[in-house]
């Protein structure tokens, strides 16, 4: 499922992607399938896919703050000029955790390639999300402390909602991963101290 498009960037990690609207898409997508902690994957055109993690959701609305009375209501707006574009929008912050080559090779970490405005974010599915994290020795999390040095106020509590996930995924290394996310709680909670 197609839910949103690269609009701009903050780094060569960090991307803002624009959520698609109704009329953009058959189906708009609903604000559970680009919740918090969601993975998605931004196919590239050399058949690479670009895979990150939804951290942050920002809502844009120009005519907040207008004052004054309006000549038309939006309904009415609809009617008189279906051409214009609606200004409100939903923005979601993706972090890149790593990516797949055309091959299926899983790296994790900095992504070598930017990814370009208008790519195309999609939610990655269970399957992917597990292939992502599968290694010949078990599980693979590497992109963690890329992750957790991200410095955005939520990185803690997104790393904390994954390793949550991983346990569900991966039962067999249910131990491991909840020691890990002791060891992630344990330092928010002292950061948040001092």
């Amino acid at each position: 499922m197609r839910l949103a498009r690269i609009v701009k960037s903050n780094s060569h990690v960090e991307y803002v992607a624009q959520v698609m609207r109704p009329g953009e898409v058959d189906q708009a997508p609903a604000p559970a399938d680009y919740a918090f902690g969601t993975f998605v994957a931004v196919p590239r055109m050399d058949g690479t896919v670009a895979v990150g993690v939804v951290f942050d959701t920002t809502l844009v609305n120009p005519e907040f703050g207008t004052l004054g009375p309006r000549l038309t209501s939006g309904a009415e707006l609809h009617t008189l000029a279906p051409d214009q574009l609606p200004e409100t929008a939903t923005l979601i912050g993706v972090l890149l955790l790593g990516s797949r080559s055309a091959a299926g090779e899983v790296t994790q970490g900095v992504v070598a390639h930017a990814l370009s405005v208008g790519d195309a974010v999609q939610r990655l599915d269970d399957d992917e999300f597990e292939s992502f994290h599968s290694a010949d020795d078990g599980l693979r999390a590497a992109y963690l402390p890329l992750l957790l040095a991200h410095g955005h106020p939520l990185t803690s509590e997104l790393a904390l909602a994954i390793t949550q996930r991983l346990v569900a995924a991966f039962p067999a290394h249910a131990g491991a991963v909840a020691v890990l996310r002791d060891s992630i709680a344990w330092r928010t909670r002292i950061e948040a101290a001092g």
